[in-house]
């Protein structure tokens, strides 16, 4: 059995202690300079990952730090694109994909194909929602395309 300093083992922080921290939270819009107390500068750039999504550039001391976290993709249907990266001295960034290329075919094109096929065999279509964003573009490529009439649909009766 596992040793601890105190049982039954409590939070490190309780929802009251949640609710005080938002006073300490300031709001900084993308391209906004925001003074550090060492003298150094912090400035949020849109990422375009999702909504609100920021990569941050540091500057301290003549060095530039620019950190990206999750990147969206250049031509995404929902998202603005990423910000272009500037000069910087240090680069910190997401690597997911590491070093493959996402594909260029239409996946609007390919999602109507497939459900098409599913369709025509009676099948079933299950689409797992787990990723905030792309959950969204999959829907709105299933829209476009039932608009477009790029694949069949069938109502039960």
């Amino acid at each position: 059995m596992p040793s601890y300093s105190h049982m039954p083992t409590r939070p490190i922080y309780t929802a009251e202690d949640a609710v005080r921290s938002l006073g300490s939270l300031e709001k900084v819009g993308f391209d906004e300079e925001l003074m550090l107390p060492d003298g150094g500068a912090a400035t949020f750039v849109p990422a375009g990952h999702i909504l609100g999504a920021a990569q941050v550039s540091l500057r301290v001391r003549g060095v530039t730090l620019h950190f990206t976290g999750d990147v969206g993709r250049p031509n995404d249907p929902l998202m603005f694109p990423p910000r272009p990266l500037h000069h910087c001295d240090v680069l910190v960034t997401e690597s997911t994909y590491g070093n493959r290329e996402h594909q260029s075919l239409d996946p609007q094109t390919q999602l109507s194909e497939l459900v098409t096929r599913i369709a025509k065999r009676n099948g079933v279509v299950i689409i797992p929602a787990f990723a905030v964003g792309r959950t969204e573009t999959l829907l709105l490529h299933l829209y476009r395309a039932r608009q477009r009439e790029l694949f069949l649909t069938f109502r039960s009766t």
